[in-house]
């Protein structure tokens, strides 16, 4: 039972992060269209990795326990890594909804959508 809850909060933690990486990804689209596709989707990544991390990191700094130099160099390069590995784990998300959402500003209406008159002082 203990293996199934560890793996329940595994599957939501991914998607709580894809979902952050995804309405990041779409608020640069929006705020930031000028932007490059691939500016806007490593920054939704690394700022979704890093939002999460910062409580770690900051608590960490704050109140880390570590020996010595090198114990706070290795504590410090993990939880770097660890940012690394999740703003890689949010690139698809941000790169799916980027592309969506580019595909739907780019798309002409249909020929049909034309011709209709309005229902309303038509």
């Amino acid at each position: 039972m203990e293996l199934a809850i560890w793996i329940a909060s595994g599957i939501g933690a991914l998607a709580l992060l894809g979902g952050l990486s995804a309405s990041s990804a779409l608020g640069l689209h929006l705020l930031k269209p000028d932007w490059t596709r691939g500016r806007r989707i490593f920054t939704a990544a690394s700022f979704s990795a890093l939002l999460p991390m910062s409580v770690a990191i900051t608590a960490f700094l704050l109140d880390g326990d570590a020996e010595g130099v090198g114990e706070f160099a290795l504590s410090l390069l993990a939880l770097t890594v660890m940012t690394v590995i999740l703003a890689i784990l949010c690139l698809p998300a941000a790169w799916m909804l980027t592309r969506h959402a580019e595909a739907k500003d780019n798309a002409t209406p249909i020929e049909s959508d034309k011709d209709v008159t309005p229902l309303i002082g038509g």
